[in-house]
């Protein structure tokens, strides 16, 4: 069995069984991507800001409503690739979302190859299959949303992996690292803190920090903080301080101090959190056994490094007022590179390969499962009856709508626009919304209203049906 492990063939079934795996968790990511709804806040918002950076031809202030935006207090990277998406993709949700399905599903990759490196195949396979059955990698504001998370995970991830390759090799990659971080931070500010605290503790711990060279020390510093001082730069010279006052006083301080918007919890709420899944407690198990490898003197620094990974945002965050699920998201990579680990020690440490692969059965088994639910949420997306969803299909960017303002006149969700109805009229028909419902188009006679059928015989304005969708329609003046 072992001359089988070791021989050709087996490099054969591993590639296949990669190439499988990671269509597996590409279909996950991307089947049906630009069919689920837009979601209000964050995805819609980042989707406005990026669609209007291309509008205004401004890259580096983002804005909503085409007013300069200092609610979303982070920098612009994950505007920046998502108008990257609208440019190529096309300006629909799945040109929005695009970016952060390729983001998981490269750091999936970074993960599976990196094991398969330095543990070997058995391990790079089961990690792809742990990010298929990680749900909170998928759905809310992750791999399916055009959130700012998914991009973020992908550089906390590769920190992470490069740090860990610092470990072994000592060699260059502890800049990527830093670079990682800076990437991070232009694309979740403070939250790459993480990541800034994660090196420094290793670099202490190893003592590594006290054998630093002047050389070392200017890498280290430029390409941490290059890219960030570039933006920066460029974002002074348009709105001077404004923007870097609330990203401290707000972002930072008010965020972690009080819990703002209502986003309550007590010091064990990701804790509880992360026990609710399944997944998490498949994976928390199978990294115990990765304890071993601490007596390794080449692996022992690499168990230190992920698992700093993992408890480092999970203390910040839980000592944080501010509570939203998704700020720890970040550490299932790291916690599916440790299980992955565990299940390679537990098939080594089996005197032969057969029942060490029999062992793990039952985690694949629970896997398996987790993977099932995923694939059945995925196929089971819907657009569902919306303004945001029947607009695409009434608008479809033709010139007639193009610049043309848009006021909104629905009985039972009021006269002001959703985030996510927004970002609809712009990438559907560049429509301008506009607050004001009803009595606003009237006297506006070149806008467009947007409405139910059954209302428009109750408008007391003659008008037109210009387009219709399901109970919907736009209207204009006759």
């Amino acid at each position: 069995m072992k001359d089988f492990a070791n021989g050709k063939y087996i490099k054969i079934v591993f590639w296949i069984m990669f190439i499988l795996l990671s269509l597996l968790f590409a279909f996950l990511c991307l089947y049906k991507l630009g069919e689920g709804p837009i979601q209000d806040w964050d995805e819609a918002r980042h989707g406005v800001s990026a669609y209007e950076m291309i509008r205004n031809n401004e890259w580096v202030v983002t804005t909503y409503g085409n007013a300069i935006d200092y609610w979303n207090l982070k920098p612009p990277l994950s505007e920046w690739v998502i108008a990257f998406g609208y440019y190529v993709f096309g300006f629909t949700p799945f040109g929005m979302r695009i970016y952060s399905a390729i983001a998981m599903i490269s750091a999936a990759l970074l993960c599976s190859i990196f094991l398969h490196r330095c543990c070997g195949k058995l391990s790079a396979l089961f990690a792809l299959l742990c990010f298929s059955g990680t749900g909170p990698l998928l759905f809310t504001h992750c791999a399916r949303t055009a959130d700012a998370d998914s991009l973020y995970i992908l550089f906390y991830t590769a920190a992470v992996v490069m740090l860990c390759h610092y470990c072994r090799k000592g060699d260059a990659s502890l800049y990527c690292s830093c670079l990682a971080f800076s990437f991070a931070f232009l694309t979740k500010s403070w939250h790459a803190g993480c990541i800034g605290i994660l090196i420094l503790a290793y670099l202490i711990f190893s003592k590594r920090l006290f054998q630093f060279t002047v050389i070392n020390w200017m890498l280290c510093i430029a390409s941490a903080f290059g890219p960030i001082m570039l933006w920066a730069v460029a974002r002074m010279t348009k709105d001077g301080t404004a923007f870097f006052e609330g990203m401290l006083e707000y972002d930072l301080l008010k965020r972690s101090s009080v819990a703002l918007e209502g986003h309550v919890g007590g010091v064990g709420y990701y804790v509880e959190f992360l026990w609710s899944y399944r997944i998490f407690v498949i994976l928390a198990i199978l990294a115990a056994f990765a304890a071993p490898l601490l007596m390794d003197k080449a692996k022992k620094d690499m168990i230190y490094v992920l698992s700093l990974s993992i408890l480092i945002p999970l203390v910040i965050f839980s000592l944080a007022s501010t509570k939203l699920n998704w700020y720890i998201l970040c550490i299932f990579p790291s916690l599916i590179l440790l299980a992955s680990l565990g299940v390679n020690e537990i098939v080594r440490g089996s005197r032969k390969y057969i029942i060490g692969l029999l062992s793990i059965s039952v985690p694949i088994f629970l896997l398996l499962l987790c993977i099932r639910s995923n694939v059945k949420a995925v196929i089971n997306t819907e657009l569902g009856e919306s303004i945001a969803n029947a607009v695409f299909t009434m608008a479809s960017r033709t010139e007639e709508f193009s610049g043309k303002r848009i006021y909104k006149y629905v009985i039972d969700s009021g006269e002001r626009w959703e985030q996510s109805e927004f970002l609809s009229m712009e990438l559907a028909g560049d429509l301008l919304p506009a607050n004001g419902g009803i009595e606003m188009w009237k006297a506006d006679e070149s806008a467009y209203l947007i409405t139910r059928l059954e209302s428009v015989s109750q408008l007391d304005v003659e008008n037109e049906i210009v387009s219709e969708e399901g109970t919907y329609c736009i209207v204009m003046h006759k």
